[in-house]
């Protein structure tokens, strides 16, 4: 379970086709996916961030978007890119203070979580980073040809909440309605990413177990 990644041995010579760049809006933030992509994924659960949190960071990227308007007219594609990396940056930090039951904690929920994530790699995406913390979950993932982002996330998500809510004999609400993805855009990238994802778990202060992995085995 416990794996060591080697980014110096990830195949990233297969950059995003930009051409088939795709852009939803979801509620809370863009969401934006192209063909041949690597993605960072966070999905939270339903209680790690209150609603009036999510409300005053929205507030607050509006509020300097207006700003950045004002000062060039338009949104341009590097202050799109600030004020994710600002909103998430925010979410992270909040994330890992542990709010909410953090049911993640338990060993049979985490380990559940981890077989959910695992079970498809190599045949509907390949995992290059994972980590379940007590209440959210990072993903580095490349989904497989014909395989879109939303519906392989949408499969971890619906199956480990009916799993959940058994091993914890409770029904509702267990996933935050809108997970994070961003694509992820150069190799410097990349390795800051999986980096991120891998050393998570540790920088939060989490002991034992630690439910992570990264793209190489071991030694």
């Amino acid at each position: 379970m416990d794996k060591v990644p080697d980014t110096t041995l990830c195949d990233l010579s297969v950059a995003p086709d930009w051409e088939s760049l795709k852009v939803s809006r979801g509620s809370l933030l863009p969401h934006w996916s192209a063909e041949q992509a690597i993605y960072h994924v966070c999905f939270r659960l339903a209680d790690s961030v209150p609603a009036s949190q999510r409300r005053r960071w929205m507030e607050e990227r509006e509020s300097l978007a207006a700003q950045l308007r004002a000062a060039h007219g338009v949104l341009s594609e590097a202050d799109v890119n600030e004020l994710r990396a600002m909103f998430s940056d925010k979410v992270n930090a909040y994330l890992d203070q542990g709010y909410g039951a953090c049911v993640l904690r338990d060993e049979a929920c985490a380990k559940g979580v981890a077989e959910a994530v695992s079970f498809f790699d190599g045949i509907r995406y390949r995992l290059h980073a994972w980590c379940v913390m007590p209440n959210h979950v990072h993903v580095i993932v490349e989904p497989a040809v014909g395989w879109a982002l939303g519906k392989i996330v949408h499969g971890w998500t619906c199956f480990t909440a009916k799993a959940l809510n058994r091993i914890l004999g409770r029904s509702g609400a267990v996933w935050q309605h809108e997970p994070y993805d961003h694509i992820i855009r150069s190799v410097r990238e990349y390795v800051y990413q999986v980096k991120y994802v891998w050393e998570n778990p540790d920088k939060a202060g989490i002991t034992a177990p630690r439910w992570k992995s990264g793209i190489v085995e071991a030694g």
